[in-house]
């Protein structure tokens, strides 16, 4: 079973990463070449850029059930199976094509080396992915299990001039949702918990030394984020990020969207 599934399972990973340097180029030309996009478009067009490698990575997963379901059988050759899988622009019957210049030839040659090369070792592979899986999935449940902790843990409640300035700066962006207002001892960053009960923590040693001005461009901050969706967002991002772990492009592209989200929220 192994044997024939590792072959697809190498395949998403080396489509993934393919499809993710299509991405992350796409990015850097339009960035490149509208410098003037605004952050909020910017930050828009990653996530969307994002699911080009996870659709690559998924696609040839689908293949999986007929491998699963089917009786085994054994190849005639080793790695027919897989140059179909792997290689998209190859199929069988393409190597005996005389008509193809030389150069051309020792391309193609050294593609399908490297291909086979790597089909060799898939059995490990995989399981080095799958491990990798785990370890990444872990860490994203301990994330979410700590941040959640924040609303509960080391809050005290925020003062009636802070409770007022996020009233009147609700008012201010058109922000009708419920979003609560507390301080925390643990030593973060202001941030904003949630979306269906928000809850806005600002560090008391942050808040007794912060003028009017300076809690009002953090609120205003924090609310953006609200009113972008940005906590339903990074979920999907860090769910992904999960799964492409192995995509140094997907890395990139998430970076990119993170460093954008925030300069959106900074110019509200």
């Amino acid at each position: 079973m192994i044997q024939q599934t590792a072959p697809i399972v190498v395949a998403a990973l080396l489509q993934s990463v393919y499809a993710g340097a299509i991405a992350y180029a796409a990015l850097r030309i339009v960035t490149g070449t509208l410098p003037t996009l605004r952050p909020i478009i910017k930050y828009y067009l990653c996530n969307i850029l994002l699911l080009i490698p996870l659709i690559a990575f998924v696609q040839p997963l689908f293949s999986l059930r007929a491998v699963l379901f089917a009786a085994p059988v054994l190849p005639s050759e080793p790695y027919t199976v897989v140059n179909n899988i792997v290689t998209t622009p190859y199929t069988p019957g393409m190597a005996t094509n005389t008509a193809s210049p030389g150069a051309s030839f020792s391309v193609q040659s050294l593609w399908n080396d490297i291909n086979l090369a790597i089909m060799e070792y898939s059995n490990i592979i995989m399981m080095v992915y799958l491990a990798g899986l785990v370890l990444f999935a872990t860490r994203l449940m301990v994330q979410y299990i700590t941040t959640r902790r924040l609303k509960t843990e080391g809050i005290a409640p925020a003062t009636h001039t802070w409770l007022s300035l996020l009233h009147d700066t609700k008012k201010r962006l058109g922000v009708k949702g419920n979003i609560g207002l507390a301080f925390t001892t643990r030593n973060i960053s202001p941030c904003i918990i949630g979306h269906a009960k928000a809850l806005i923590l600002i560090p008391v040693s942050m808040a007794n030394n912060l003028s009017t001005e300076q809690a009002e461009a953090i609120l205003l901050h924090e609310l953006a984020h609200y009113s972008q969706y940005d906590h339903y967002i990074n979920i999907a991002t860090q769910c992904i990020n999960c799964i492409l772990f192995f995509n140094p492009f997907a890395w990139l592209i998430i970076q990119h969207a993170n460093n954008q989200r925030e300069l959106s929220c900074d110019n509200t």
